[in-house]
């Protein structure tokens, strides 16, 4: 019978530069299957449905490159520009380093699992189930800032993992610009770090960690994120001003899912992995070194719950989790009878795979999205209808006269609105779109003239805010799906109650 300790006999390298690919070619062949797999598989259906709304506003930052904005940093943007550099100005061509990075996560999982001393089996094993956790096809389907923040948290995880079981500090070198890199794409990496520090300090685990090379990897981290702190500084800090915004509009919701959304990274046919993985992690003798993991998963937890944050925030310190459930899988799987655990497993694969992919990709024809799928994970719902949302504002806008048309100004009530007019208005003669929604106001202001005004949305055409608005349109979604822009208000009104350079101010909101 095969043991899940590492079958592994070439010497571990002590020169840490040859550290990283000794690792990795320590790995099974097979973790190669579902490494392509996802990536083939995000590739083949990226160009199904459309843009996401916040896709759309990462395509307008873009355009306007800073080294902050006030509800992210850089980084996001920057691999979306890059990825439409290198393959080209599509949707496909915008998702191209997404599912890349999902399929860099899946290797990064595996290697945890070879760390923590898994066989061959418990790195496919863990590879697989990386491969189809739903959370991870999901972010790894659009260009979001989460799926940048599963890849890191699950780099650091390793590096940390990798110090205390062979005493090689040199890793937080690369720790240092995990981390650095990482707050250059989303503050909430902070809550994992500061969950890890605590748990490294409940369970002792900090004496093996900290030395000399803890501070220059602190270093490290600091100087790549001094620039977007340096940002927020003269900007006021506009981060945590969106922090608190989101926490007051979705704080409730987020404390009562956290826990359920928990079985739903993975999907609920596996979750008895992870869950015994987090068990061993605590519970096995030879795993006393990396009890921080699962210490620091569960005060992660808490803090979520405190702070109102997202569910999905824990998806990087599930990379740790699934690597040692896999490892436990395989155990269970030695110790009774082989040939029916290996089909209770291999069906529990399977189901997870196909229902986590039906629910996090886009498969099904639209008109099925509307409905239990949708309601699982509704940013399959802000892909579609895009197209048909255009072409109603611009046929709002046609209705008025040539010089009319010429000067009308479209405020809309979103990003996701305004980027869909840049982005495909075009071909309809459709001008810039305004929007006073995060950091949109930024990119542009509508021009200081006297015009009337195109209302998109809840953009305050019933406040003081302007003169003379009657509606002219309600947007309606191909299908009746009902996602954020169905039933949406068109708005035309005479022109703004005060100047433009007076008004726009007051009109910024953050959500």
């Amino acid at each position: 019978m095969e043991s899940t300790v590492s079958d592994t006999t070439r010497p571990e390298p002590t020169d840490t530069s040859s550290d990283i690919a000794w690792q990795i070619t320590s790995l099974s062949r097979w973790v190669a299957a579902p490494v392509v797999a996802v990536l083939v598989g995000l590739l083949a259906l990226a160009n199904r449905y459309g843009f996401h709304r916040d896709e759309l506003y990462f395509i307008e930052s873009m355009d306007h490159p800073a080294w902050g904005y006030v509800d992210n940093p850089p980084l996001t943007p920057a691999i979306g520009w890059l990825s439409r550099q290198v393959f080209g100005d599509t949707l496909l061509g915008l998702r191209v380093l997404p599912a890349v990075e999902i399929a860099a996560l899946v290797v990064v999982v595996a290697l945890i699992a070879r760390e923590l001393g898994g066989d061959r089996r418990a790195q496919v094993l863990a590879a697989v189930i990386a491969a189809t956790s739903a959370v991870f096809l999901a972010v790894g389907h659009l260009l979001t800032t989460p799926t940048f923040e599963a890849l890191v948290t699950c780099v650091i995880l390793l590096g940390l993992c990798r110090i205390v079981r062979t005493g090689n500090q040199r890793w937080w070198i690369g720790i240092g610009i995990a981390v650095g890199v990482g707050l250059e794409n989303k503050y909430t990496l902070l809550l994992a770090l500061a969950s890890l520090a605590v748990a490294a300090l409940f369970t002792g685990t900090w004496r093996r960690l900290l030395s000399g090379w803890t501070f220059a990897g602190a270093a490290i981290a600091l100087v790549i994120w001094l620039p977007q702190l340096l940002w927020q500084f003269d900007h006021d800090w506009p981060q945590l001003d969106f922090a608190r915004t989101l926490a007051e509009e979705e704080g409730g919701e987020n404390r009562a899912t956290l826990v359920p959304f928990q079985l739903l990274i993975v999907g609920p046919p596996l979750a008895p992995i992870v869950i015994a993985g987090l068990w061993a992690l605590w519970r096995r003798p030879s795993w006393r070194p990396v009890r921080f993991v699962p210490v620091g998963y569960v005060v992660l937890l808490v803090v979520l719950l405190v702070t109102g944050g997202k569910g999905y925030y824990a998806a990087g310190v599930f990379g740790a989790l699934v690597a040692a459930g896999s490892i436990a899988t395989i155990d269970w799987v030695d110790r009774g009878s082989v040939a029916v655990r290996r089909s209770v497993l291999g069906v529990a694969l399977v189901a997870n795979a196909l229902v986590g992919a039906v629910i996090t990709l886009p498969i099904l024809p639209e008109r099925f999205v509307d409905g239990p799928i949708g309601d699982l994970n509704e940013d399959t719902k802000e892909t579609i209808g895009w197209p048909a949302f255009v072409d109603q504002v611009a046929a709002a806008v046609d209705e008025e006269s040539a010089a009319v048309r010429a000067q009308i100004v479209i405020v809309t009530s979103d990003y996701g609105t305004a980027g869909a007019i840049d982005r495909l208005g075009a071909e309809y003669g459709l001008g810039p779109a305004y929007s006073m929604h995060n950091s949109y106001p930024d990119f542009r202001q509508p021009p200081d003239r006297v015009a009337p005004v195109l209302v998109v949305g809840d953009a305050g055409a019933n406040s003081d805010w302007f003169d003379g608005c009657q509606r002219v349109a309600t947007i309606e979604t191909p299908g009746d799906i009902d996602n954020e822009i169905n039933g949406m208000a068109v708005r035309r009104c005479a022109g703004p109650a005060e100047p433009w350079p007076e008004l726009w101010p007051k009109m910024r909101r953050l959500s």
